[in-house]
């Protein structure tokens, strides 16, 4: 059917244009919006723009154009658990995803956490009654069950902080602070690991864990190896994250599992490592293409949270020398041009949803 539309997902998803500027020179792209925007023609110059009430309705168009391949991009758990639970899907719309039932566990923190901490691939999991009778002295995590980011996360340091929980929630031993995180990215096909690279993290904000700022490639063996039981134990299909944090043994644990593309996706082309690349060739049915893989990378999100870090801390200076400038993409600005960036970037402040977030990332720092 010659070159595929890959479905990128919402106009405003920040994601979407990182990806969008990666993929658009390779593949046909398409974005869509609940309601119309003035502003996404022009984030998306080479895009097909669909305004779509719903993933129904963008379903329906697809079925459509039934001479097009059409690949949709896991960014979103409610649309793949929509597409995992409908029956009419048109033959021209191609995902790779694991069964339902695998993907509920993976999503669930607490099922996700339970299934795997007997084999000690993750931290000990406890009910509220557990810490009542024994608290630990490293403290515990809580965390909703299904959730996104540092919002909702609470340390806990004694038993008497835990009135305000309930056994619903996630509550893990503690295994360290979150900006040490190793974060381990999947592409898989019924439970075998196909490609999969690392990136441990630099910065977060909040500071003292949180989404990722700065990170930069590594490769653990042993995060490499517990990557691949769980995935096996849990037949994965297509893309998947994995976050792990050392424990006091030196063993790598996965805290929790993200089953779509991560936030950090714009680092899988900057690297070479492609994952996003092969599962459109698995999409389609082809084999997946050997890349060349850079040695080391970095991923920077300068704005807002890396202009956040300089502006709290104006003593901080960052020396960057040119072998690792030319090491570093940066969120919102590598392969797009500055005009667009720059329109990427007014759309976020005046967007009172980002706004948001921003401000209950900072409730969370303070």
């Amino acid at each position: 059917m010659g070159i595929p539309t890959v479905i990128l997902g919402k106009s405003t998803d920040r994601r979407v244009f990182d990806l969008y500027n990666s993929l658009s020179k390779r593949y046909s792209t398409l974005v869509w919006d609940l309601a119309s925007s003035n502003i996404a023609p022009f984030l998306y110059p080479n895009a097909d723009y669909w305004v779509c009430p719903d993933v129904r309705d963008l379903i329906k168009m697809i079925a459509q154009n039934p001479a097009i391949d059409y690949v949709w991009l896991p960014l979103v758990e409610e649309e793949i658990e929509w597409l995992l639970s409908s029956a009419e899907i048109p033959s021209n719309l191609k995902f790779l995803l694991p069964s339902k039932s695998a993907f509920l566990e993976a999503n669930d923190k607490k099922k996700f956490t339970q299934k795997f901490e007997n084999d000690g691939l993750t931290p000990r999991s406890y009910s509220v009654k557990d810490l009542s009778a024994n608290f630990p002295a490293e403290g515990v995590v809580v965390k909703p069950r299904i959730g996104k980011g540092a919002i909702g996360r609470y340390y806990l340091t004694s038993s008497d902080q835990l009135s305000a929980f309930m056994d619903d929630e996630v509550i893990q031993e503690r295994l360290g602070e979150g900006k040490h995180v190793i974060g381990s990215f999947i592409l898989a096909s019924k439970g075998k690991v196909l490609n999969q690279y690392q990136h441990r993290r630099v910065r977060t904000f909040p500071s003292k864990g949180g989404v990722s700022i700065c990170a930069e490639t590594v490769q653990y063996s042993t995060v490499v190896e517990a990557t691949a039981k769980i995935i096996e134990q849990l037949n994965w299909s297509g893309l998947c994250m994995l976050e792990f944090l050392q424990d006091q043994h030196g063993n790598y644990k996965a805290i929790e599992c993200n089953p779509r593309i991560w936030g950090s996706v714009l680092l899988d082309e900057f690297s070479g490592n492609k994952l996003v690349d092969g599962y459109i060739m698995l999409c389609l049915g082809k084999e997946i293409q050997i890349n060349q893989v850079r040695p080391y990378a970095r991923i920077s999100w300068p704005f807002p949270y890396e202009l956040i870090h300089i502006i709290s801390k104006p003593w901080t200076v960052f020396k960057f020398k040119t072998e690792l400038a030319k090491a570093t993409c940066y969120v919102g600005f590598t392969y797009s041009s500055w005009i667009r960036s720059i329109l990427f970037i007014l759309l976020n402040i005046f967007s009172s949803n980002k706004w948001k977030t921003l401000f209950k990332k900072i409730v969370k720092s303070s």
